[in-house]
C-alpha cells in the first residue's frame, strides 16, 4: 500500500502532488529530513571539491607573498622606529665622515672639525704629538 502511494504521488506533477498531500494530509508541520545524495550529486560535489581546493591553494600561495612583502615593510618601519627612538633617547646621533684633526699647539690640544669646518671635538695633545711639532720646528730653524 506505502508504494503505491508513493508511486501515486510521484506521478503527479508538483502542483498536483502539493495539492493532494495537504488534502489527505492529517497534519502539517517542518522536520528536519536526512536525504542521501545521488551519483550525480556527489560527482558535482567533488568537482566542485576540486575546483575550491585549486582555489584555495591559489589564494594561499598568494597570502604567503603578499605577507612577505609586508613584513619587508613592517621590518623597514621598524628599524626606522627603533633608530628615531634611539636618536631621541640620546639625543645626538652618528655618522660614519672624514674628520680633521688640527693641532693647537699654544693651547696644548689636538682640534677635530667636520668637512664644513665646525669644530666638532677636542682633546689634549699625546706627549707624542708635541714631540714630532718640537722636531718639526727644529728641522726648520735649523
Amino acid at each position: 500500500m506505502q508504494n503505491q502511494k508513493q508511486a501515486y504521488f510521484k506521478s503527479l506533477s508538483d502542483i498536483e502532488r502539493a495539492t493532494a498531500l495537504k488534502e489527505n494530509a492529517v497534519s502539517a508541520y517542518t522536520k528536519n529530513v536526512v536525504r542521501d545524495f545521488t551519483e550525480e550529486d556527489l560527482d558535482e560535489m567533488k568537482s566542485r571539491l576540486s575546483e575550491v581546493d585549486i582555489e584555495l591553494n591559489d589564494t594561499e600561495i598568494e597570502k604567503k607573498e603578499l605577507t612577505q612583502e609586508i613584513n619587508g615593510r613592517i621590518k623597514i618601519f621598524k628599524t626606522r622606529r627603533s633608530e628615531l627612538l634611539r636618536d631621541l633617547k640620546n639625543k645626538y646621533f652618528e655618522s660614519n665622515e672624514t674628520v680633521y684633526d688640527i693641532d693647537n699647539q699654544e693651547d696644548g690640544v689636538m682640534e677635530t672639525y667636520d668637512h664644513a669646518g665646525n669644530l666638532i671635538g677636542t682633546r689634549k695633545l699625546s706627549p707624542k704629538e708635541r714631540q714630532t711639532t718640537i722636531k718639526n720646528l727644529n728641522a726648520k730653524t735649523a
